[in-house]
């Protein structure tokens, strides 16, 4: 042993109690309640928006939200939608709150693993033992489960996460948006965006790189899972978050195909569109194939 390795080594063992606080699983689950919330959210804002477009084209009139909501319908939304906001920013903090401390965290495991390694290889002769190479791996794996936790709350977007900090100043935005005359709603924005020929094309190329890193990671951890089931486990998650980011764009051109028939079919390149929708959605129908028999697959080999 060496006087660095053993430093490193109880400052890494001191680390276990906060370590175990978090769990990566965990992480991603709260992800994916402010990923659901926000979803949740977007959808009260357009009912919100096409109860204000409706109560001004039966005749309601007024410069201030308060004189909307007077419609009994407008109130309802708004309600709706305020409480949808208030429950996806409560899942934006139990999401914060929990993956907060895994920065400095980061820090200390990464720097501890490094000198680990450091001197297990200046010292291999006396420091590669069985337990010693067991402990620098185990110290690895730990690491790399802290390093994603620590980058949970980053992998999501501006609009994902910071959307409706301040819920009184949208309303009064969307109210001033929803209330002048022709203007296209956030569906019909949106769903312009998606069928954008630019989009698509940029769309298409993201459906395939997914595809391309479901397929990367799938093999990655069915080549490690005999040897090494922790690194298989990472692989597998890695390939489930790139088939989700698959899934969520299929799921959109799903839905444009459907509720933008009639903008699809008046389009100049409505051949071209439709191919390039078709395509993404059969990237994702074979992915999604390939991805399930492949978690059958790491479910069914024993480790």
């Amino acid at each position: 042993m060496t006087k660095q390795w053993d430093k490193a080594k109880t400052g890494f063992e001191k680390l276990q109690p906060r370590l175990r606080k978090l769990d990566l699983k965990e992480a991603e689950k709260r992800r994916k309640a402010v990923k659901d919330a926000v979803a949740l959210a977007w959808k009260a804002e357009d009912s919100f928006t096409e109860a204000i477009e409706a109560a001004a084209k039966a005749g309601a009139t007024g410069k201030k939200l308060a004189e909307f909501a007077k419609d009994p319908k407008v109130k309802t939304a708004l309600g709706t939608f305020k409480k949808a906001s208030e429950t996806h920013r409560a899942k934006v903090k139990a999401l914060s709150d929990y993956c907060d401390p895994a920065a400095a965290l980061c820090k200390e495991a990464r720097q501890l693993k490094s000198d680990l390694g450091k001197e297990m290889k200046k010292n291999a002769a006396t420091l590669n033992t069985r337990e010693n190479t067991a402990f620098l791996k185990d110290a690895k794996a730990q690491t790399e489960v802290i390093e994603a936790i620590n980058k949970i709350e980053g992998s999501l977007t501006a609009s994902e996460l910071l959307y409706g900090a301040n819920f009184a100043r949208l309303c009064e935005a969307l109210f001033k948006k929803a209330t002048k005359q022709n203007s296209p709603s956030k569906k019909e924005t949106a769903l312009k965006d998606l069928l954008d020929p630019k989009t698509l094309e940029a769309n298409t190329k993201a459906a395939d790189n997914h595809a391309k890193l479901v397929e990367k990671h799938q093999a990655a951890a069915l080549t490690k899972l005999a040897k090494d089931p922790k690194s298989a486990a990472a692989e597998g998650t890695k390939a489930d978050a790139a088939m989700q980011a698959l899934d969520d764009l299929a799921k959109q051109y799903a839905d444009a195909s459907k509720k933008g028939a009639a903008l699809i079919k008046a389009a100049p390149d409505a051949a071209k569109i439709k191919r390039a929708i078709t395509g993404i959605l059969k990237t994702h129908k074979q992915t999604a194939k390939a991805h399930a028999q492949a978690k059958a697959r790491l479910a069914s080999t024993p480790a």
